[in-house]
């Protein structure tokens, strides 16, 4: 596993810096959820709700948003009526299931076989493969005549499938508990090469989602919780795709170019975009009431405490951007004001933080700035 991620150093600073930003805000949301209240409540729902729809869609058709909902808020009241909803039931049971238990679960052959039959315990066209390692190839085709019936994804055949996937359970638990790779790296890594061994003959983009909220778990990155990650991957749907391919053309024939520096950094990417919206909705939970920043002429803000801020013009401007754009760097502050100084900027965001106006995500050039407001 070492030569897919010996990275190059342009590659590792990527890394190291986003690695800050996420493991910033986890000690600060860790310290967040420990006020465990109901405002948490409601985001860990919803983030329940999405990523269960989410990660279904990557692979089956299932419900609208609004209708998946409705069904899971009566989950248990009545039994699944209809195809889509079996498949919604397995994958909710399934994601309460390590969200519940996620400590008690070793990283282990049996953790994936009875997550396998979670997921398609609901499924009768899937049920007969559910625990149990694919009989038959599942790469990926092009159908279109043009392409000659291409293979885009190689998975692993199946009569190694096995092996493969002990090698990488034993490799993943080693790691771990070496401590010498950042645990977000070996996650990162553990994910590209399940999905590029494929061990089931279905389900294994769910299985492997599920795996990264059991192993981020793991390491207590608790915001895993009250985001859904799913969501972010399936709004980037398309590139998430995209860079495991390119990263898995060169599998098994030219070893020493499979490279999968994209795949960690867009794994990267996505973690750090569900935080900004996990902050985000944090935020919005937290304000009493919308401000409308136009009807300021005084340039007055009560905040929360009822504690009054007067902030000039440029400041007004500036924390009404940050409250339409966020999160935002100085950077992007500066692109919209190209007159006001690099340093009357961070004078600005200061006062900010000061006043309790913005929140600050990360340190040094990857911070990121939200309205609290």
């Amino acid at each position: 596993m070492s030569p897919k991620i010996n990275f190059d150093f342009e590659t590792t600073h990527l890394i190291i810096q986003k690695i800050s930003i996420i493991d910033s805000f986890k000690g600060e949301w860790n310290v967040i959820i420990d006020s465990n209240t109901p405002k948490l409540d409601r985001l860990k729902q919803k983030a329940c709700f999405e990523s269960v729809g989410a990660s279904t869609r990557f692979e089956v058709d299932t419900l609208p948003d609004q209708e998946i909902e409705l069904f899971l808020a009566k989950v248990g009241k009545q039994p699944p009526s209809s195809k889509k909803e079996e498949v919604l039931l397995g994958c909710y049971n399934a994601r309460k299931h390590v969200f519940d238990h996620h400590q008690e679960m070793e990283l282990s052959e049996n953790t994936l076989m009875n997550l396998h039959q979670m997921l398609l315990k609901y499924s009768d066209k899937d049920g007969d493969f559910a625990g149990k390692y694919k009989i038959a190839s599942n790469k990926n085709v092009s159908d279109r005549p043009e392409f000659e019936h291409q293979v885009f994804f190689n998975t692993t055949v199946p009569y190694i499938a096995e092996k493969e996937t002990r090698e990488l359970i034993d490799w993943m638990n080693t790691e771990i508990n070496s401590r010498k790779i950042h645990p977000l790296i070996l996650i990162g890594t553990f994910v590209y090469e399940f999905m590029s061994i494929a061990p089931f003959q279905y389900a294994n983009g769910r299985i492997a989602r599920l795996l990264i909220s059991k192993l981020m778990l793991d390491e207590r990155y608790n915001f895993i919780r009250h985001m859904s990650l799913d969501k972010v991957l399936e709004e980037r749907k398309e590139e998430y795709f995209k860079v495991l391919i390119a990263g898995q053309k060169h599998r098994y024939r030219y070893t020493e170019r499979e490279k999968i520096s994209d795949w960690i950094i867009f794994f990267m990417d996505c973690v750090e975009l569900a935080i900004r919206k996990l902050e985000a909705n944090h935020s919005a939970k937290q304000r009493k009431t919308k401000q409308d920043f136009s009807k300021f002429t005084r340039e007055e803000i009560n905040t929360e405490n009822d504690k009054t801020i007067y902030l000039n013009h440029r400041q007004k401007d500036i924390i009404e951007y940050i409250s339409r754009k966020g999160p935002v760097k100085i950077g992007d502050i500066k692109d919209q004001f190209p007159k006001v100084s690099r340093n009357t900027i961070k004078k600005d965001l200061l006062h900010f933080q000061t006043s309790a106006l913005t929140n600050q995500i990360g340190k040094g050039r990857g911070t990121y700035y939200t309205s609290k407001v």
